[in-house]
């Protein structure tokens, strides 16, 4: 529980990894993404995956935030970059 207050006050993505770690599916990653298209966003990286025994998969994904998401336009990116991934992801499966 410790683990997930350090990282809600403080996040990275080693204390993100390090938290996912304690699951034995997790499959850990260090994949740069390219996505000049969506401006909004820096250090775009594939973080890791879970593949979970009923044929499920877990993806795990960051980016750093240029702009405020509590705009709506910025919660709208937010959800165009997520959907591009999840799209590209599917294509490599």
């Amino acid at each position: 529980m410790e683990d997930v207050k350090s990282l809600i006050e403080s996040f990275s993505n080693d204390k993100l990894r390090k938290l996912l770690d304690r699951n034995d599916l997790f499959r850990p990653d260090d994949e740069d993404l390219e996505y000049d298209e969506f401006e909004g966003f820096e250090n775009i990286k594939n973080l890791g995956n879970i593949d979970f025994e009923d044929g499920y998969k877990f993806g795990l994904f960051s980016a750093k935030v240029k702009a405020n998401l509590s705009e709506r336009s910025g919660k709208k990116e937010q959800f165009k970059l997520a959907k591009k991934i999840i799209i590209d992801r599917c294509k490599l499966s």
